[in-house]
């Protein structure tokens, strides 16, 4: 089964192949490297582990572990500005966040921004077992939906959700803003 594919380039002003940028198919995220004269990459057969050949004919392990050099990773999922301006009455009471449950601990926090900063609500902490503290009534055998109480109002709005490599990066599959609005904007 494909877990990683790897893309040897040349960045602008550097060296020939000098830097890589890896997908990982399982965590559906991207690793960039660089700084390593990559002569071509080789994943073990065995261990299914990605290893590159360098131009000094050194051969290195890419990738192992969730910390770079002892330092967590940080990784965030970020929508799009949302737009409301159509309606001239609007409202955000809650958003429901839906994550694969797939038996993986995690802590992640959510944040809501109004009008590109205008009001940032209180972060909410996201995790296998709460949202923000209170225990998650609806959970099934393939997801675990938080429902995270917002407040606020304004013409778009966006969504943060963030952590870290060593508090688990869950799969968010979805998620519902419960948008009150009415009357129509001219």
């Amino acid at each position: 089964k494909l877990r990683r594919v790897m893309w040897a380039y040349t960045p602008p002003g550097g060296a020939l192949n000098s830097a890589m940028l890896v997908w990982d198919y399982n965590n559906k995220l991207w690793s960039k490297f660089d700084g390593i004269p990559v002569l071509n990459s080789i994943l073990d057969p065995a261990s299914r582990e990605p290893y590159a050949l360098l131009t000094d004919g050194r051969l290195v392990h890419l990738f192992t572990g969730e910390d770079d050099d002892g330092d967590d990773i940080p990784w965030h999922y970020e929508t799009g500005d949302q737009d409301m301006r159509t309606w001239l009455g609007k409202s955000l009471p809650w958003v429901d966040m839906m994550v694969a449950n797939d038996n993986m601990d995690y802590n992640m926090t959510l944040s809501v921004t109004w009008d590109s900063g205008r009001l940032t609500l209180p972060a909410q902490t996201l995790t296998k077992t709460t949202t923000d503290g209170r225990v998650i009534a609806t959970t099934t055998s393939e997801i675990t939906k938080h429902r995270c109480y917002t407040y606020g109002y304004g013409r778009y709005f966006r969504f943060r959700v963030s952590g870290s490599s060593a508090t688990g990066r869950p799969t968010v599959l979805a998620w519902r803003p419960e948008a009150r609005i009415g009357g129509i904007s001219e």
